[in-house]
C-alpha cells in the first residue's frame, strides 16, 4: 500500500526527505517482484512532487510496450496518449527526448523543444493542453539487458510552472534504484518466460508470444529456427507476418478476432500456413493470454504455437493410451472409442467382438484409469483424443 505520509515528509524540506526516498525504492523494489504493483510508488512519487500525472515506460529494442503504468491521476489521459501514438519518437517530443537523451539525468521540456516548436507541436496543442500537462521533468533510465529502455516521466500543471533543481534532482537520485528495480523485473519475467515456452516447446511445439502489435516478445528456440528459415514465418517491421500472402491475410485476421476487446481466453483460433518452399503447410494456434491482474514487464497479448510431428510422441490417441496407462493395444483401441462417446453395444460391434468381450476389457480400463463409471472414463480420456 502507498504511504501518505511520504509526500508530506517531503514538503517539510527536512532530512526525512531521505527516508521517503528509501521507502519508495523499497516499493519500487517489491513492485519488481510482484508483491505490489508499480503504481502504488509511482502515484506517492508523483504525490511527492507535487505532480498532476506520472507514467513508467519500458520498452524492447522492437519498440513493443513491456511495461506502461501510469498514476491513478493519468488513467482519464493514457488511452488518449496510446490513441495519439505518444510513446512514438516521431510524435512525441518528450518521447525523443527520453530515447536520444542522457541516461540518469532529468531532463525539462527546455532542455530539448523551444516555444515556437511547441506552438507547432500538435501532442503540445492537443493532449497536453488538454490535460494541462504543460511541463515535464523525466529521466532515461540505464536499461536492462537486451536492449530494452526505461523512462521515468512526471507532468507538471500550468499553475506549478517548470520542474525546479531540487524536483530535477529527486528524480535523479531514484533513478539508479529505479533501473535496478526494472533490471530486477525483467530478470524474473525472462525466467517465468523462458519456462514457459520451453514447457510448451516440449508438450506442443515451436511457440511465440506477440505482443498488441504482432511484434515477437519471446520466441523459443525451435520456434527461432523456423521464423529465421522464413519457410512459413518471418519479421517484416517489427512483425510477425506469413511469408504466403494469402495465408498473411488469414493470420493478421485471426490475430485482430484474438484481441479485440471483450475476447475471452479459451479456445484457440486455428490457421493452416503454407510454405513458399512448397514444403507441407504447419497447422498454427493463436491464444490469447488472460488480462494481466498486475503490471509486469512483460506485455505479451499472445501464446502462438505451431503443431509439428514429434517422433518421441505417440502418433495417435491409441498410442498415448497405451502410454498414459500401460494399456495393451486391444484395451487402448477399445479406450479410445469410449473416449470418443461411443456405447457398449457400438463399441462391440465395431471392435467385432461380442458385448462380454467389452465388458470383461473396459473392467481393466476402469481399474487402470482409477475410473468406475463410463462417464468418469470419458473425462479422464479427453485429453488423449
Amino acid at each position: 500500500m502507498r504511504k501518505p505520509a511520504i509526500s508530506a515528509k517531503f514538503r517539510t524540506g527536512s532530512g526525512d526527505s531521505m527516508q521517503a526516498l528509501a521507502i519508495l525504492e523499497e516499493d519500487f523494489r517489491s513492485a519488481a517482484t510482484g508483491r505490489t504493483s508499480w503504481a502504488d510508488p509511482l502515484t506517492a512519487l508523483t504525490d511527492m512532487l507535487g505532480a498532476r500525472m506520472g507514467q513508467l515506460a519500458l520498452v524492447d529494442h522492437d519498440g513493443n510496450l513491456m511495461l506502461n503504468v501510469f498514476t491513478q491521476h493519468a488513467l482519464d489521459a493514457a488511452d488518449e496518449y496510446m490513441a495519439c501514438r505518444g510513446y512514438d519518437p516521431a510524435f512525441n517530443p518528450r518521447s525523443r527526448a527520453i530515447v536520444s537523451g542522457p541516461a540518469m539525468r532529468c531532463l525539462v521540456d527546455e532542455d530539448f523543444i523551444d516555444q515556437q516548436q511547441i506552438a507547432r507541436s500538435p501532442i503540445y496543442q492537443g493532449l497536453f493542453k488538454t490535460h494541462d500537462v504543460p511541463h515535464c521533468g523525466l529521466v532515461r533510465l540505464a536499461g536492462p539487458p537486451g536492449g530494452r529502455l526505461g523512462g521515468l516521466t512526471m507532468l507538471w500543471p500550468g499553475s506549478a510552472g517548470p520542474a525546479d533543481d531540487h524536483k530535477r534532482k529527486v528524480l535523479e537520485a531514484l533513478a539508479p534504484s529505479l533501473s535496478a528495480s526494472l533490471s530486477l523485473a525483467t530478470h524474473l519475467d525472462d525466467m517465468k518466460t523462458k519456462t514457459l515456452l520451453d514447457t510448451v516447446e516440449m508438450l506442443v511445439g515451436p511457440a511465440i508470444l506477440l505482443g498488441a502489435s504482432r511484434g515477437i516478445i519471446a520466441i523459443s528456440a525451435a520456434a527461432e529456427q523456423l521464423v529465421r528459415s522464413a519457410s512459413y514465418l518471418t519479421v517484416r517491421a517489427g512483425r510477425l507476418t506469413a511469408v504466403v500472402g494469402q495465408c498473411e491475410t488469414a493470420l493478421a485476421a485471426a490475430f485482430r478476432q484474438t484481441t479485440q476487446a471483450g475476447t475471452p481466453a479459451g479456445l484457440p483460433v486455428k490457421l493452416v500456413i503454407a510454405s513458399a518452399q512448397q514444403r507441407s503447410p504447419i497447422l498454427v494456434e493463436i491464444h490469447r493470454l488472460p488480462d494481466r491482474d498486475h503490471e509486469g514487464p512483460v506485455d505479451a497479448r499472445v501464446l502462438l504455437t505451431i503443431r509439428v510431428q514429434r517422433p518421441d510422441l505417440p502418433t495417435s490417441a491409441a498410442d498415448a493410451l497405451r502410454k498414459a496407462f500401460d494399456m495393451t493395444v486391444a484395451e487402448a483401441a477399445v479406450a479410445e472409442l469410449f473416449a470418443m462417446g461411443h456405447d457398449l453395444v457400438t463399441v462391440a460391434a465395431r471392435r467385432d467382438v461380442g458385448v462380454e468381450t467389452i465388458r470383461s476389457q473396459l473392467k481393466a480400463i476402469f481399474q487402470k484409469t482409477g475410473t468406475r463409471r463410463q462417464a468418469e472414463l470419458v473425462l479422464a480420456l479427453a485429453p488423449y483424443r
